[in-house]
């Protein structure tokens, strides 16, 4: 009889110590080719900005994936937006906002090591997203939309699953980019 791992997602907060970044780069190293792991000091400055953009699941103690977000500046959004240009570890601090009266949401991953891919926990990570959003939008805040850039097949299906949809249909170098807007976000 197959062993049940029950899964619990946590949080990212101010309370958060940094050392979380060292986990987060090892669940990378397991799923990510190099081209697209984060650098530590990339990683530290957008957290330093916003605490809240880690949503962790653990299989016990054991961080086995994350979803990965966080507010972003109008210009970065617009560059991704209309121009399709791919942001990930070059995203700089000052481009990561605070949540305000209205914000562009910028998806930069979901990342799960590999022995804990295929059994919907990436989904379970994007539920509890939703949940953030719709948290944020009850405060009076507006989140105009989501965009997210995805590079494995995985993360594409994941993004059309959760009712986002591709802006680009020009082929662009290793990458889809998505949108979520609306009545969706709500």
């Amino acid at each position: 009889m197959e062993e049940k791992t029950c899964i619990q997602i946590r949080y990212s907060d101010s309370n958060t110590s940094e050392e979380l970044i060292y986990e987060l780069m090892s669940v990378e190293a397991d799923a990510y080719s190099p081209e697209y792991r984060g650098e530590f000091e990339s990683i530290r400055q957008r957290f330093l900005k916003f605490k809240d953009m880690f949503i962790l699941a653990y299989d016990g103690d054991k961080l086995i994936g994350y979803l990965c977000y966080f507010p972003i500046s109008r210009s970065l959004h617009d560059e991704v937006l209309f121009n399709h240009i791919f942001h990930d570890d070059d995203i700089e601090s000052n481009d990561v906002m605070a949540i305000g009266k209205r914000n562009y949401i910028y998806l930069i991953s979901i990342c799960l090591i590999k022995a804990y891919q295929k059994k919907g926990i990436g989904q379970e990570l994007m539920n509890a997203f939703f949940e953030k959003l719709k948290e944020y939008n009850s405060c009076g805040n507006t989140i105009v939309d989501v965009l997210a850039a995805v590079v494995t097949e995985a993360g594409e299906g994941i993004a059309k699953v959760n009712g986002m949809s591709e802006i680009c249909d020009e082929t662009l170098k290793d990458y889809k980019l998505f949108v979520l807007s609306g009545d969706k976000l709500c």
